[in-house]
């Protein structure tokens, strides 16, 4: 009895709990009944048996007090959870993946096709290099996108966007002055969506338009040599443009010149409101001089409303040096452009009118050319007379 009061003792204490001195107390002796105690009956409700109180006004005899003490504690111990077992140690057993030869070998003799081995789902999901060595294509980009978003790149700007909203906050209370606080939440918002632009949607689109750029000038050309990988040159290449083991190394000149007809220019990275000002509707306007495809309907050209908006907003936004500046840049690094390129166009028209083609090299540019000429080919007539234009004039700044 003893071992078993000392272990009750050590689990109660293991639970938090101290031992209640009222279990230590000696039980007093029973007294002969008399007709003023307390008696029970035992009587059954459902299956289960109840004590019944046969005599309400009696009084509860020395016994009977004890009894009801202790159980004003044991009701309590008994409804604590049960303590844990202690864990025991197990062993696990690694899950290979390979099949048993013997159920391929049934599965053969009933004309069944054989099992194969689940593939590791924490692989890169795109397709490796063949057998002859061309770089592998991806089949399924979008299982990398998630792990490829930068997210130290994301975290740094969107903290610095937190520090000056609490900076803000502390001087101008937007519950006294609602309008600052609605000017505050649009703040917010644009710079919140500039930095995710810049960092997670540009990066995804110009993979898009660099998977898909060479083949659909190889259909433009038609006929001509598909055009060779472009080789960037920005610095957010890093080593993704080099050549894997093997794989044939294009020709430099060949890239260079066929580089121009890749499609429009890549859209630097924005550095803010300055830069959404500054390049407004160009990047939408490149995509129409150097289109990817042959579009399915002619653009329109702009209405003499949105001209007009259009001009008076630029002369008011321009009036910033910083934002005419970046705009004139990228205004003549497109005029430039298009003046290399008519004016390759027209070197290969007169190399092909001469008739003088022997090498390589002059028909590699032939070809170029073509490509020019079948990309020129696909601008709507107004596209054309702006081209027509920009090489007809000189820099506005000479």
């Amino acid at each position: 009895l003893d071992i078993k009061r000392s272990s009750a003792k050590l689990a109660l204490e293991r639970l938090g709990y101290t031992w209640p001195d009222i279990l230590d107390a000696n039980c007093p002796l029973e007294s002969p009944t008399s007709p003023d105690t307390i008696d029970y009956e035992i009587i059954t409700i459902d299956g289960k048996a109840y004590l019944s109180l046969l005599t309400p006004q009696g009084t509860p005899s020395p016994l009977q007090i004890h009894a009801l003490n202790v159980l004003t504690y044991t009701f309590s111990i008994l409804s604590l959870p049960p303590s844990r077992p202690s864990p025991t140690p197990t062993f696990s057993v690694p899950n290979t993946s390979s099949v048993p030869p013997q159920v391929n070998d049934l599965l053969r003799d009933l004309g069944l096709p054989p099992l194969r081995a689940a593939p590791n789902a924490n692989i890169d999901v795109t397709a490796q290099p063949d057998a002859a060595g061309a770089p592998g294509i991806p089949e399924h980009a979008e299982g990398n996108a998630i792990r490829e978003i930068p997210i130290r790149a994301l975290l740094a700007p969107l903290l610095m966007i937190a520090f000056r909203t609490v900076l803000l906050l502390y001087f101008f209370s937007p519950t006294r002055k609602p309008l600052i606080g609605l000017c505050l939440i649009v703040w917010i918002i644009y710079e919140m969506w500039t930095h995710v632009r810049v960092v997670i949607l540009r990066p995804l689109d110009r993979a898009g338009g660099n998977g898909a750029g060479p083949g659909v000038n190889g259909a433009q050309a038609g006929g001509a040599a598909p055009a060779a990988p472009v080789a960037q040159d920005d610095d957010h290449a890093g080593n993704r443009n080099r050549p894997r083991p093997g794989a044939r190394v294009p020709n430099t000149e060949s890239t260079r010149d066929t580089q121009q007809v890749q499609g429009p220019p890549i859209p630097r990275q924005s550095n803010g409101i300055i830069d959404s000002l500054a390049l407004a509707n160009v990047h939408q306007e490149n995509k129409l001089l150097w289109p990817l495809q042959q579009p399915t309907s002619t653009p329109e050209p702009p209405t003499f409303l949105r001209k007009v908006m259009s001009f008076f907003s630029l002369l008011v936004v321009t009036l910033h040096p910083e934002v005419y500046n970046r705009r004139r840049v990228a205004l003549r690094q497109r005029e430039s452009r298009l003046r290399t390129e008519m004016n390759a166009i027209e070197r290969g028209t007169e190399a092909r009118d001469s008739e003088q083609v022997s090498s390589e090299e002059e028909q590699r540019k032939i070809a170029f050319t073509q490509q020019l000429e079948a990309q020129h080919a696909q601008r709507a007539m107004w596209v054309k007379q702006y081209v027509e234009r920009v090489r007809r004039d000189d820099w506005v700044e000479e």
